[in-house]
C-alpha cells in the first residue's frame, strides 16, 4: 500500500473496510495495524481499534457502520468522538482528561472510556535519562550494539571471556535504604509503618571496580580531595593491565574488550553505617567476595539483553521502569 495523506482518508468506515480486506487476506491484527501505521502514520487507527474490528469480523460481521449498544451512548463514545479525542492527544500528549472533556463538551468519564477502552492509551510519566541523544548518537549506539551481538553470536564463550567491564560509584558512610528494603510484616489491622526522610551522609568514597566473567580484577578507591582526571584514569588502566597479566594468563593476547558500564553494586550496602573509610572499603570488598560462583559471569551475559533492547529502541536509552499515572 502506498503512503497517503491521512487528511484525505478520514472516514472511519473506510478504515474499517481496509481492516476487513486485510483480515480476509489472513493477516493478524498486529500486521494489519503495522501496515496501516506505515501508510497513514498518525492518522491510522490505534491497535486497540484494529483488534476490536478484527474480533468483530471473526464473528462474521459485515456491517461497517456503528451499531447502537445498550447502556453506552453512541453519540458520545462513537468513532467520530474517539477520533476527535485521538487528534487532541496527537496535538498535545500532556493534555489532561478534564481539558479534553471541556474542549469536546463531553464528560470526563467518556474521555476516560475512549482513551482506555477504544484507543488503548495510557498516560505515563516522563523518565529521567542521562542526556538528550541526537539521532546520530542513537545510530552509533545501535550500530555498536549490533556489532557486539554479531561478535557474540560467532563465538559466545570466547567473546565474553575477552570483556572487562567496570564502573565508578560514590559509596557513602551511610546511604538510605530502598523502599523495597524497608518493607516489614504487619498485622492486617496495623497502621502502615512510617519512614522518616533523611539524607545520605557527607562522608563518602569514590570506588572504581573492574571485573570479568571469572570475578573481580581491581578495586580502586579515589584518594580524598582528588578527582578522576584523564591522567588518573590512564594510570588506572595501566594498573588494570598489570593485574590482568598476573591473574588472567593469555587474556591480553586474545585482546581485551573494555566496556565501562553503569552497573549498580551498592544496593546491599544501603541502610548500614560505617565509621571510617577503612570500614566502608572492607564492607565493599567483603560483599563482592561473598557473591556466589557465576555472579560476574551471569552479570556480563545480561549485557546481551541490553544490547538487544538498545537496538530495538533504535539506540535510545533502555527504560528500566515505567511509572503509570492517571489519565487526568
Amino acid at each position: 500500500m502506498a503512503r497517503v495523506d491521512s487528511a484525505k482518508f478520514s472516514s472511519t468506515v473506510e478504515y474499517r473496510a481496509v481492516i476487513r480486506c486485510l483480515y480476509l487476506k489472513g493477516k493478524p491484527g498486529k500486521e494489519i495495524h503495522d501496515e496501516l501505521s506505515d501508510v497513514y502514520g498518525d492518522g491510522a487507527p490505534s491497535y486497540a481499534q484494529v483488534k476490536f474490528w478484527v474480533a468483530d469480523f471473526k464473528r462474521s460481521r459485515v456491517n461497517l457502520e456503528d451499531e447502537p449498544r445498550p447502556g453506552r451512548p453512541v453519540e458520545v463514545t462513537n468513532d467520530q468522538t474517539s477520533e476527535a479525542v485521538r487528534q487532541l492527544v496527537v496535538k498535545d500528549r500532556r493534555m489532561k482528561g478534564s481539558e479534553m472533556a471541556k474542549a469536546l463538551d463531553i464528560s470526563e468519564g467518556s474521555v476516560h472510556t475512549i482513551l482506555h477502552d477504544r484507543l488503548g492509551m495510557r498516560k505515563l510519566s516522563a523518565r529521567w535519562v542521562p542526556k538528550c541523544l541526537s539521532d546520530d548518537q542513537k545510530a552509533v549506539r545501535a550500530s555498536m550494539c549490533q556489532a557486539l551481538l554479531t561478535q557474540y553470536s560467532r563465538d559466545a564463550d570466547n567473546f565474553m571471556e575477552r570483556i572487562v567491564t567496570g564502573d565508578e560509584t560514590w559509596v557513602h558512610h551511610y546511604d538510605l535504604e530502598t523502599k523495597e528494603q524497608s518493607k516489614q510484616w504487619t498485622g492486617f489491622a496495623s497502621p502502615r509503618p512510617k519512614k522518616f526522610k533523611t539524607q545520605p551522609s557527607a562522608g563518602k568514597v569514590m570506588a572504581t571496580i573492574f571485573w570479568d566473567t571469572k570475578g573481580v580484577l581491581l578495586i580502586d578507591y579515589l584518594p580524598r580531595g582528588q578527582t578522576i582526571t584523564g591522567e588518573y584514569y590512564s594510570d588506572l588502566l595501566d594498573r588494570l593491565r598489570t593485574v590482568i597479566l598476573a591473574k588472567r594468563r593469555g587474556k591480553i593476547t586474545k585482546g581485551v574488550l573494555l566496556q565501562h558500564d553503569n552497573a549498580k553494586k551498592k544496593k546491599e550496602l544501603r541502610g548500614r553505617h560505617f565509621r571510617s573509610v577503612d570500614e566502608l572499603t572492607t564492607a565493599v570488598e567483603g560483599w563482592l567476595h561473598e557473591q556466589p560462583h557465576g555472579f560476574c559471569h551471569n552479570g556480563l551475559l545480561a549485557l546481551t539483553n541490553r544490547w538487544t533492547k538498545c537496538i530495538d529502541l533504535n539506540g535510545d536509552y533502555v527504560e528500566k521502569e515505567e511509572v503509570r499515572s492517571s489519565s487526568k
